[in-house]
């Protein structure tokens, strides 16, 4: 009855109840639940913008619904409700505080749960900022193009992009940045 595009592959449906007020009105006028995929390509890194979406998808995206910046910047909450007691399967911009009285804390897989689905398409390494000189130095004699996304300000002579080191600030930074690298 539904079609495997709408579920991802899986045998249930996901069904989107985004905070955004512009969003709500567009689902109030339609008077329908909508199944819908992110607005960003399977493995690519999640929107932030309007933008962002036009860029990934041009033309394909002919009407792009622009209510401005995402406000937390971070992925969807993803929670199973097929249960007797809804499941979090994917944290989001939810906190598992929230949940904690109706959600258990494990879930099966589910669309988006995969480490490439947060992958940029630049190579990307993790370091911890006393490590940066050291990794900095190394992409340089490997004449690697290179850039820090860091907490705070940069040290002197670090090219990159900083975020707020408090988390909400980060994480609606986050993957807009991630989408610059």
């Amino acid at each position: 009855l539904v079609s495997r595009v709408a579920t991802g592959g899986q045998d249930t449906v996901a069904l989107r109840m985004p905070r955004h007020p512009l969003t709500q009105q567009l689902l109030r006028a339609f008077g329908r639940a909508v199944a819908a995929p992110s607005a960003n390509r399977y493995g690519s890194i999640s929107p932030t913008s309007a933008a962002d979406v036009r860029a990934e998808f041009g033309a394909e995206a002919p009407l792009v619904l622009d209510g401005g910046p995402c406000s937390e910047g971070i992925e969807s909450t993803i929670i199973d409700c097929t249960g007797p007691a809804p499941r979090l399967l994917r944290p989001g911009s939810i906190r598992l505080s929230e949940l904690a009285p109706v959600a258990d804390r494990e879930g099966p897989r589910a669309p988006g749960r995969v480490d490439r689905h947060y992958a940029p398409r630049t190579p990307a390494w993790l370091a911890s900022q006393s490590d940066w000189p050291t990794a900095v130095a190394k992409a340089r004699r490997q004449a690697m193009r290179w850039r820090v996304l860091g907490c705070g300000a940069l040290p002197e002579g670090v090219a990159g992009l900083a975020l707020p080191a408090e988390p909400v600030g980060y994480a609606h930074g986050l993957y807009a940045a991630l989408r610059q690298l």
